[in-house]
């Protein structure tokens, strides 16, 4: 029978959901499902802001299902893109809101937990000792030598040609000590909000300036005496790291260039810049999750406490901004969390981010392959668990005394829960509300169009992408799901590398992307018969 569930629902306190199961379990098929349930729910004004940080294209099929479903004028609101180490993709993490010339103290807490990061030796779980303090007063100092009464940044004409042509269009008089700040606020007064936000990623800070901040009187006084256990001085330690980091991730090192301008729902993969391996792949891996995280949540947790201390003619639009923000369903997802297994920020920032969210009505949903890749305070902090495969024994007595299950739930653990099959995915659910404990043994049943927008097996994958680049992506789901209702082609494939098999042929890489050409090849033909085809000749 059916049993409704809807994320963030007003029947729990708090919305942190675990997903774990081994890989190809159905985990990302049901965090998609979750997060289109989350914009179909009744009674929302707007789409709510949904935030995946992912590695792989798992939740590309999510954006193209959204996109597709909105008016042609809307579809900007979703977004996905791979993240790659290049200057298109700059984020200047010293970034601020709007008008605002120093950050929020959310804003200055991530500052720190990131820069502190960025000079952890590579190695290490943790900093030199007073590093932490240090880099707090560092992110201060930034922010003081930018802000107008020390040295913000001259405009200069040519870096954003569009800022120079609105400028003559408004009259505005510039002389040799205009500052960006200045342009900024002019744009802002003169309604060019869009670009009064461009003009200020020039007046901002930037990381490469801290390795010259370290040496200013305000830190030598305070930290010049501490040495480093490489024996160098701790400033010269923090100057050098800095140094490196900025050579190491350009994307960190000019103003932002990557803007997710209006999007609501955005997933950001990090698969290229996120590397497995060694200790300098997890250190680049954790300053990825880090900087993904600041841009696609940065907003959420902005509250009107904040408007304060913000500049007086700014206060209006920031207002409107977050009473609308602080109404939206929000959401953040951490898709492959296992990665970050060896980086201490990260955690602290997500653990965080859990102790916040209620505050904000923020979901927080970590999604990974074992209970084991989760810390304690997570699983204690956990509202909704979904366990989607039970795994071996010791996984399934681990679970059993982490959450308490009952002997049914294990039994129905061991026996119902083996990842998808013909009629859906059956998972154990644990749900803490109001009411106290729920566990329930459920089946995410997804139609066929969906199953097809959500699947991540490769060779389905493969298929799909293909008809998405020749028919396009409504067209491609709509076949699809009537020629293949189960939502893969695995079987079809199977069938047909069994008959070659039989006739005595060798099955090799090239032959089974040849089977795979070959099926995309006969759909595209029938397609091209007839659109509204439904079988396709074996």
């Amino acid at each position: 029978k059916p049993w409704p569930y809807q994320p963030g629902s007003s029947e729990q306190t708090t919305w942190i959901d675990l997903i774990y199961a081994r890989p190809g379990s159905g985990k990302s098929v049901l965090s998609n499902a979750i997060n289109l349930a989350l914009c179909l729910a009744g009674g929302i004004q707007r789409l709510p802001r949904i935030s995946i940080i992912d590695i792989g294209p798992s939740s590309s099929g999510l954006i193209s299902l959204i996109k597709e479903a909105l008016p042609y004028d809307k579809r900007y609101m979703a977004a996905y893109h791979r993240m790659r180490m290049t200057p298109d993709f700059s984020i200047n993490p010293f970034d601020t809101q709007l008008g605002c010339r120093y950050p929020t103290p959310q804003e200055r807490s991530f500052l720190v937990n990131f820069v502190t990061l960025l000079v952890t030796p590579v190695s290490a779980d943790r900093p030199y000792d007073g590093i932490p303090d240090m880099v707090g007063l560092i992110v201060d100092e930034l922010y003081k030598r930018a802000a107008d009464d020390g040295n913000p940044d001259i405009y200069a004409m040519g870096i954003e040609e569009i800022i120079d042509g609105i400028l003559v269009e408004i009259g505005f008089v510039k002389d040799a000590r205009t500052t960006w700040w200045e342009v900024t606020d002019a744009l802002f007064l003169a309604g060019f909000t869009h670009e009064a936000a461009l003009a200020q990623r020039h007046a901002a800070p930037l990381l490469a300036e801290a390795a010259a901040i370290c040496r200013t009187p305000a830190v030598e006084d305070l930290y010049g005496k501490i040495t480093a256990p490489t024996g160098e001085s701790l400033i010269n330690a923090f100057s050098r790291m800095i140094s490196a980091a900025v050579r190491e991730y350009p994307v960190l090192s000019q103003p932002t260039r990557f803007d997710l301008g209006e999007a609501r729902i955005v997933s950001l993969d990090l698969d290229e810049v996120a590397k497995s391996g060694g200790d300098a792949a997890n250190r680049q891996t954790a300053v990825m999750y880090m900087l993904a995280r600041y841009v696609l949540a940065r907003h959420f947790y902005l509250t009107e406490e904040n408007v304060a201390d913000m500049p007086s003619s700014y206060k209006a639009y920031h207002e409107k901004r977050i009473s609308e923000t602080r109404e939206d369903p929000k959401r953040i997802i951490f898709d492959e969390f296992h990665r970050t297994a060896k980086t201490a920020a990260v955690r602290e920032q997500v653990i965080v981010d859990m102790r916040e969210g209620r505050k904000w009505k923020v979901q927080v949903a970590l999604i990974s392959q074992s209970i084991e890749d989760f810390d304690p305070v997570m699983i204690e902090f956990a509202t909704s668990i979904f366990i989607m495969d039970a795994g071996p024994e010791q996984a399934v007595r681990r679970t059993a005394q982490v959450f308490g299950l009952s002997q049914t739930a294990q039994y129905a653990l061991r026996s119902q829960v083996h990842g998808p099959r013909e009629g859906g995915a059956t998972f154990l659910a644990q749900f803490a509300t109001k009411e106290g404990n729920n566990t329930q043994l459920l089946t995410s049943t997804l139609g066929p169009i969906e199953l097809w927008a959500f699947n991540t097996t490769s060779e389905d994958s493969n298929v799909r992408n293909q008809l998405y680049r020749k028919i396009g992506p409504t067209e491609t789901r709509r076949v699809l799901a009537t020629v293949f209702p189960s939502g893969t082609v695995v079987k079809y494939l199977e069938g047909r590398l069994a008959t070659i098999k039989e006739k005595g042929g060798l099955i090799d890489e090239d032959v089974k992307l040849g089977v795979i050409e070959s099926l995309v090849k006969s759909i595209l033909d029938e397609y091209a018969k007839n659109p509204e085809f439904k079988n396709l000749p074996y």
